[in-house]
């Protein structure tokens, strides 16, 4: 048992051998990666850590919650957050700009060195999720113009409200596929107006890919004079002026099947922030709250008088979500008085 154990770790660790090599290929081994046949692909610790690259559009004010979920699980391990704000919201109305105040605020001093903020200008007649593919686009056009990244680097695509673990972060970080390949979305929880609702997984989660995986307009010149098979730290590579963010055809979960991501989706600050993105939502106004009001304000003071305590005769897909301390983000457990709105209603 012992030689066999022995050369299991002389072949596995590689060049990762040592307390934390062994320590990398056992977190390795404890999320799954498929494809999209379900056939699992291995991974393994890398030879030195990557980059994280987090990329999202941040809305408006009533996001600052999520936002701050956002800092406080990602931001150890995420090298550089790239925030977009345009100035139409989802129905193509005006704006005001409002996350420069926000991050000059105070409270996210702790992550402002890592934050790129870009303000984009969005034509006339453009909204919905036309609107959100100009914001990125305009985004990873401007970081074209002064940054380049390794192409085992790591790109995050998502939505603000999108939480990934620190430690399925340190996966990303540590650990690459035998493939040589990510192309994956991570597998995510839907929750509805808190942790305490949901509707199953959600199936728009955030993507991850190597930098080596997006196709580059056009080719990066240093890509051009490097061989068939580049070093990992000798070729640079620029990001694409488009690309869907959700055709990555690999999925990653943790093997035991718990939960290290979550969809925090309609949870805002609280009734004033749901009554707007209800009123500017593209897909229209739910029936519940069409019935009762005409008006942010009115639905608002409908959604703060007791609608928390009964959401599932609202919508009846969704149910509890019942989830046990060791499914909520650990940033929650450490800060639960940062997060009055994502924590209503959980019981832990």
């Amino acid at each position: 048992t012992l030689q066999v154990a022995q050369r299991w770790n002389q072949s596995a660790l590689g060049s990762t051998d040592g307390p934390d090599g062994l320590e990398q290929r056992v977190l390795c081994g404890d999320y799954l990666l498929e494809d999209a046949d379900k056939i699992p692909i291995e991974l393994r610790p890398r030879q030195s850590s990557a980059k994280l690259i987090d990329t999202f559009a941040f809305g408006n004010a009533y996001e600052v919650e999520e936002l701050l979920l956002r800092m406080y699980e990602m931001g150890e391990e995420v090298s550089e957050f790239h925030i977009v704000e345009g100035d139409r919201d989802f129905q193509g109305a005006k704006k005001p700009y409002e996350f420069e105040a926000i991050l000059n605020s105070g409270q996210f001093d702790a992550w402002k060195n890592k934050i790129t903020y870009y303000k984009v200008e969005i034509p006339e007649g453009v909204k919905g999720y036309t609107l959100q593919e100009k914001q990125r686009q305009q985004m990873q056009s401007q970081m074209n113009d002064y940054k380049n990244y390794d192409l085992k680097d790591i790109l995050l695509e998502g939505d603000l409200d999108e939480i990934v673990s620190e430690k399925k972060l340190k996966i990303l970080k540590n650990c690459e596929p035998v493939t040589g390949s990510w192309s994956a979305h991570v597998h995510m929880g839907n929750f509805y107006f808190s942790l305490a609702w949901t509707d199953g997984d959600w199936m728009l989660p955030t993507t991850v890919g190597f930098f080596i995986e997006v196709p580059s307009t056009p080719p990066p010149p240093r890509l051009l004079e490097s061989d068939a098979n580049p070093s990992h730290d000798a070729t640079l590579v620029h990001i694409p002026k488009s690309q869907s963010i959700w055709s990555k055809p690999n999925a990653l979960s943790r093997r035991d099947g718990r939960l290290h991501a979550w969809h925090c989706a309609w949870t805002l600050n609280g009734p004033a922030g749901l009554a707007h993105k209800i009123f500017i939502r593209i897909e229209g106004i739910p029936w519940w709250a069409k019935n009762c009001c005409s008006d942010e304000a009115t639905l608002a003071k409908f959604i703060g008088s007791g609608f928390y305590d009964k959401v599932s005769s609202y919508d009846p897909n969704i149910h509890p979500s019942k989830l046990s301390k060791e499914d909520l983000p650990p940033a929650l457990l450490r800060h639960p008085e940062k997060f009055p709105n994502i924590l209503r209603g959980v019981n832990w």
